[in-house]
């Protein structure tokens, strides 16, 4: 009798795993944050007028164009400079106030410069920096007639220190994306790729995904890839359609990273964020926002849900993601119950 009520919790441990293999293996989308950089050009100096505004500002627009046009979701993170910045009769504060008036998209902080190093700074001044970004950015950022609180950051150059944590704490961020999936990590995370609270703060940790070249790790930034690794747009366009089905076979979200000034200066690089897009919505991918990705974790299970705040966006996938959880998680929870599995991310 009890070899065969062995026998019968190993069959239903069989089909429960298997259940969560296909699922995982066919009916979940990767799920994809575009996190766009609209800051100065460190080149803007050696720049006309003109060539300015293209660079810093046109190259933003045509991304975001894009970006709407397929109807998909994505992070801008601002600096507080590029949010004061005038040339002639063009505010660029206009413009940062078109892209925060849009429901797919969301607004972040990206530090007061490019040039800032915030590891290097005291706790006051981080603050006193910080704080002055965020109230230069906030300023723009309103919707429907009302003003929106910033709750996403990333500091420039990954660049940041234990002091910058407090002053993430006390500004009430409700996360970090300056981390790189096994290369730049809090204690005990290194693995994960999913966002995971940080361990005595009150923020989550978002790591930007990392593919392999040469045997080392790189994150998937076309800042990164063109400068640091040395590769044209074609060469880049390979690796985010690679790193997209390595997601897919992986069950880990794409976050990857992208700047106005650097696919706005290449091409060949705004062709890649192009095909990109198209690529990953032609797979059926499911476009969040960085604080979505967020609340997707928090949930305990990247498909479990999405947050509420995404359920008043333009995309058709954020729906089709959240019948696919609700219709896979009804299943799983049942033989959860019998076995009291608690399951968590990677």
């Amino acid at each position: 009798m009890l070899s065969k009520q062995l026998s019968t919790l190993c069959i239903i441990c069989i089909v429960f795993f298997s259940l969560a293999e296909i699922g995982q293996a066919t009916n979940r989308p990767v799920v994809v944050n575009i996190m766009i950089d609209a800051e100065l050009s460190p080149t803007a100096q050696n720049l006309t007028p003109q060539e300015e505004e293209s660079l810093e500002l046109n190259s933003l627009v045509e991304m975001l164009t894009d970006i709407d046009s397929n109807g998909i979701n994505t992070t801008v993170y601002f600096t507080g400079d590029f949010a004061s910045k005038q040339i002639g009769n063009v505010s660029y504060k206009d413009y940062l106030i078109r892209a925060a008036s849009k429901p797919n998209h969301e607004i972040a902080l990206h530090s007061m410069t490019t040039a800032d190093k915030l590891g290097l700074m005291s706790y006051e001044q981080q603050l006193s920096l910080l704080t002055r970004a965020k109230d230069l950015i906030e300023t723009a950022y309103i919707r429907d007639d009302r003003s929106l609180t910033i709750k996403g950051f990333r500091p420039q150059y990954f660049n940041q220190s234990e002091d910058t944590y407090k002053v993430l704490d006390k500004m009430g961020m409700a996360y970090d994306s300056g981390f790189k999936a096994g290369l730049l990590y809090a204690p005990g995370h290194k693995n994960d790729t999913w966002p995971y609270l940080v361990e005595n703060h009150t923020f989550y940790a978002v790591p930007v995904s990392t593919y392999r070249v040469a045997g080392n790790l790189v994150y998937t930034c076309d800042l990164c890839s063109k400068q640091s690794i040395g590769l044209n747009g074609t060469q880049w366009s390979d690796i985010l359609v690679g790193k997209f089905q390595e997601c897919a076979d992986q069950g880990d979200p794409m976050v990857v990273l992208f700047h106005n000034f650097v696919s706005g200066d290449d091409d060949e690089y705004m062709t890649a964020f192009r095909k990109f897009v198209d690529f990953a919505e032609s797979e059926n991918a499911t476009f969040v926002t960085t604080m979505d990705l967020v609340e997707m974790a928090k949930r305990n299970s990247p498909m479990s849900g999405i947050s509420p705040a995404a359920m008043g966006l333009n995309s058709s996938n954020l729906f089709h993601t959240l019948n696919l959880a609700s219709s896979s998680s009804s299943k799983k929870f049942a033989l959860i119950d019998i076995f009291s599995f608690s399951g968590s991310l990677s």
